[in-house]
């Protein structure tokens, strides 16, 4: 039996994605997973518009310039994304937002969804916390807030006008030098 090389690469992807998740599992139990954390000038809008193509969502064309690590906030957007779309059900009612700030900007993922009813939103983040979807480990959130705060950030979650939830992660933007 023959193995062609885009299956071979799609495993190889899935077994990364593995060992990321057992890696971040046994460094969220020990507290550590920001200290893998490794910043750099990087461009925001870049990695947006990629978890954007990889889901089918909308994402902003601006290009926000921000100090962080890629490879974590990808794993952010993702994972807030692919909530988004499993409780909404369809990639066509979720999108991506910028809007900037004095001092930072804000992404927001958007999703016409079922919504995060009050009582459960202070406890979205908690670590296993699943809420009623099943088929997830419950660490997505867990994970995408302590790299959040590990880049000086927040995320937080708010009713969708009209229906569905929203959440805003805001990064710091890099201080503007005066030459």
């Amino acid at each position: 039996m023959r193995w062609g090389s885009q299956t071979l690469l799609d495993a190889q992807r899935v077994a990364e994605n593995m060992t990321r998740l057992v890696n971040d599992l046994l460094q969220l139990s020990r507290g550590e997973l920001v200290q893998s954390i490794e910043m750099h000038f990087m461009n925001l809008g870049n990695v947006l518009r990629q978890v954007g193509r990889d889901f089918g969502v909308r994402a902003p064309e601006e290009s926000p310039e921000i100090v962080g690590d890629p490879g974590r906030l990808t794993q952010v957007f993702m994972n807030l994304v692919t909530n988004a779309v499993r409780v909404s059900g369809s990639p066509d009612l979720v999108h991506m937002e910028v809007a900037h700030r004095p001092g930072e900007v804000e992404v927001r993922v958007v999703d016409r969804g079922p919504g995060v009813p009050d009582p459960i939103k202070p406890r979205i983040f908690d670590k296993f916390y699943r809420g009623k979807e099943a088929g997830s480990a419950g660490l997505g959130l867990t994970i995408a807030q302590q790299v959040v705060v590990a880049h000086g950030g927040s995320i937080d979650v708010v009713d969708t006008p009209g229906g569905g939830a929203t959440f805003r992660v805001r990064l710091p933007t890099p201080e503007e030098e005066d030459e």
